[in-house]
């Protein structure tokens, strides 16, 4: 429990939207994913510790609707076009540029460092504020934000470098989910949203995770090899 509680605990402590955002995600991933592992009993079971926790959300509402995250995972259920009036309009509109840059550039890319260069014209001659119906405020500050840096590795490496930046995320994708550790699934949304957005590609933990999934140590053990349909160690009986 306390394994559990301690990074819970943190992440609320940090009032980081993106970290209670994805901290609900991997946790509905989770549920789902033991929920399918299990049988009647255990969906019971699931379903009722659902119910139990949504209630518990509801008494603790008060004491923790001043936590931005919860504040925006409210808001993503409630009324998400409302997200488009937060700094969330930051990450939306440079992962949208960098999908832009990749068909715009037909896949090739417009080489390291030219983010800042070609993402504000894109943004500007799609007319993308105004479509979105952006306020005067994030109008302008998000042209500003895309001529500074991009907001998300993924972007960058979509506009910047084509196919090649789009094979590396897979790469990269492929490494996680096809690691033997059981909730690599839930890993790899982690590293997802890392990459969504603006923590930088070089980001220890993101590396230091990858490894991990990886390990060896880490990986759920699988059932003894047969032969001829009998465990190995054990031979079916000659007649």
């Amino acid at each position: 429990a306390a394994a559990l509680g301690a990074p819970i605990a943190c992440v609320l402590m940090s009032k980081s939207g993106s970290g209670v955002i994805a901290l609900a995600i991997v946790s509905g991933v989770l549920v789902l994913a033991a929920a399918a592992r299990a049988g009647l009993p255990g969906r019971v079971a699931v379903g009722l510790g659902l119910s139990l926790a949504g209630a518990a959300g509801i008494l603790l509402y008060d004491q923790l609707s001043g936590v931005r995250g919860v504040q925006l995972l409210v808001m993503m259920v409630s009324a998400p076009g409302d997200l488009l009036d937060t700094t969330f309009v930051y990450r939306f509109v440079h992962n949208w540029a960098g999908v832009m840059g990749l068909i715009e550039s037909r896949g090739l890319g417009y080489g390291a460092g030219s983010f800042v260069l070609i993402a504000p014209p894109l943004y500007a001659n799609a007319g993308l504020g105004a479509t979105l119906g952006l306020s005067d405020y994030y109008l302008t500050a998000v042209a500003e934000t895309l001529a500074a840096f991009p907001a998300g590795v993924i972007p960058m490496l979509l506009l910047e470098y084509g196919v090649l930046g789009l094979s590396y995320i897979g790469v990269v994708a492929y490494i996680a989910v096809s690691s033997g550790i059981r909730h690599r699934w839930a890993v790899a949304i982690l590293l997802a949203l890392a990459w969504l957005q603006s923590f930088p590609v070089a980001y220890p933990p993101f590396w230091l995770l990858l490894g991990l999934c990886r390990n060896p140590h880490f990986a759920e053990p699988r059932p003894a090899a047969s032969v001829s349909g009998s465990p190995v160690g054990h031979p079916e009986p000659v007649s």
